[in-house]
């Protein structure tokens, strides 16, 4: 049923035999400083990210560096499956 679903909600069919593991896992980042949220924000940038850091239990905002390593997991841990992973700096506990 999940690879129906995805090949329904994607409109896209992996060339995959259906004995084959299928693993789909989702990385969910917060405020990342990045050239797109640049875009995103425009003027209101600067006042968002000094704000920001002091709600966030990590006390910062992420660079592209710092939430690299979750997608690396995801696409390495063979046995990571059915997840999304939230990171964050902690918004998502606040």
């Amino acid at each position: 049923m999940g690879r129906l679903f995805l090949i329904e909600f994607t409109g896209f069919e992996w060339n995959v035999p259906s004995s084959a593991t299928m693993r789909v896992n989702v990385v969910s980042p917060g405020w990342v400083d990045t050239p797109m949220f640049e875009q995103l924000a425009g003027d209101m940038k600067p006042d968002l990210f000094k704000a920001m850091p002091a709600r966030l239990p990590s006390g910062k905002i992420a660079t592209a560096a710092d939430i690299a390593p979750a997608y690396i997991h995801a696409m390495e841990s063979a046995f990571t499956t059915g997840q999304t992973l939230n990171i964050d700096g902690g918004q998502s506990i606040i």
